[in-house]
């Protein structure tokens, strides 16, 4: 029961103690914790910024290819058999590729100018690609991506790329390319 005058001080200095203890407790839980919250956004801000970067590299690839028979100088000028050609080459060096079409000054599709990996891609992909390249084909911007869309065929997302060709336009290119790596990198 009874408690000593001495027993009374003891007390309320180890209370006095412990509320500046407690305090700078809170303090280095509060400063600790912002120094954590800091370092993941961070890491986390570094990470997106890496996935980008694959994320461009692995669109540039295929892109690069298709880009240079645009840079082809004189291309709507060669004959149909070195223009189906070279789309035959594109289609050879980038499996990643399954449709490439190639559409006039006009934004009309090219009869006979159109590569498609035949046995993988069904005609109603090929039809999608062309609706996806056909909107792209109405405010483009050189290049211009589609939205990614399912390509059932390849079990994987894919989206319809499109540029001009020449300046002023001559021609217009689309091609649909597979986001597979892109789903294998993350």
């Amino acid at each position: 029961g009874k408690k000593y005058a001495g027993q009374k001080d003891a007390d309320a200095m180890l209370v006095a103690s412990i509320v500046p203890t407690v305090m700078v407790g809170w303090s280095q839980v509060s400063k600790t914790r912002e120094i954590l919250i800091r370092s993941a956004q961070e890491l986390t801000q570094e990470r997106v910024k890496q996935l980008r970067l694959k994320a461009e590299n692995l669109l540039a690839e295929p892109t690069r290819d298709v880009w240079a028979l645009a840079q082809t100088a004189g291309f709507f000028q060669l004959s149909a058999a070195e223009q189906k050609g070279r789309l035959t080459t594109i289609m050879n060096r980038r499996p990643e590729i399954a449709v490439l079409t190639l559409y006039s000054a006009t934004r009309e599709r090219i009869p006979g100018l159109q590569a498609v990996a035949v046995a993988d891609i069904p005609d109603a992909e090929v039809a999608t690609h062309e609706a996806q390249a056909t909107e792209l084909l109405l405010n483009l911007s050189n290049p211009a991506y589609s939205h990614a869309y399912w390509s059932a065929a390849r079990g994987a997302p894919v989206m319809t790329l499109a540029f001009a060709v020449g300046d002023p336009p001559q021609g217009y290119v689309a091609a649909e390319t597979s986001l597979a790596g892109l789903a294998d990198m993350l």
